[in-house]
């Protein structure tokens, strides 16, 4: 669910492999994770997520941390 609250994790339903997750905030710092989002070390704010399949496909998606 979007927006979610500091602390605590968002993970993701694929039937492809996730290489990689990406979190980028509106200075463009960018935050690394492989399987899930922890959001404990992430500030309030609007943030852009780059996730990276196996097979060289992303999504983006916004996420909204309260």
């Amino acid at each position: 669910p979007n927006p979610v609250n500091i602390g605590q994790s968002v993970s993701f339903k694929s039937n492809q492999i996730i290489k990689n997750i990406i979190v980028t905030n509106i200075l463009g710092e960018q935050f690394r994770f492989e399987n899930s989002i922890n959001t404990s070390g992430l500030a309030k704010g609007m943030y852009i997520v780059d996730v990276e399949f196996s097979n060289g496909k992303r999504s983006n998606s916004k996420l909204i941390i309260d």
